[in-house]
């Protein structure tokens, strides 16, 4: 496991892990950022923990583990949503925020269109055959 020694360490794998989410190594990306994580300091650190969130989400989703997926949905985009507005009062979510703010509106689209595919499933669905669409992240 590679340490995040200083900033631009921390920086640089976050931006690995959301390499990982974005080529669909759901399990992989939550290693990495949890290591991101654990080198932060608040607010960044509500951002990764959303982002490790959701990456679980759609591990389990893919896996048929509906309750698992919903959970981790869930839990993920409250942390996620305030870095998509860009007039935070706190200025680290603001400077964040303004750079990807579109990015992320659509990326908290996409997985509420997932929560609501798995919570509006029928008990007895095997929810890993579901059609997910799974959003990807270019963020900077």
């Amino acid at each position: 496991m590679t340490s995040c020694a200083n900033k631009d360490d921390v920086h640089r794998r976050f931006l690995e892990g959301v390499e990982l989410f974005n080529r669909k190594e759901f399990f992989e990306c939550h290693e990495i950022l949890e290591e991101v994580w654990n080198a932060q300091e608040e607010p960044e650190k509500q951002l990764t923990q959303g982002l490790i969130q959701v990456a679980v989400g759609f591990y389990h989703a893919l896996r048929g583990n509906k309750v698992g997926a919903i959970k981790l949905f869930t839990r993920g985009l409250p942390r996620i949503r305030p870095f998509a507005t860009p007039d935070s009062a706190d200025p680290t979510v603001a400077a964040i925020a303004s750079s990807n703010s579109q990015e992320l509106t659509l990326f908290i689209g996409i997985v509420e269109r997932n929560l609501q595919l798995l919570e509006n499933s029928a008990p007895e669905t095997d929810v890993s055959s579901l059609k997910f669409d799974i959003p990807t992240l270019q963020l900077r």
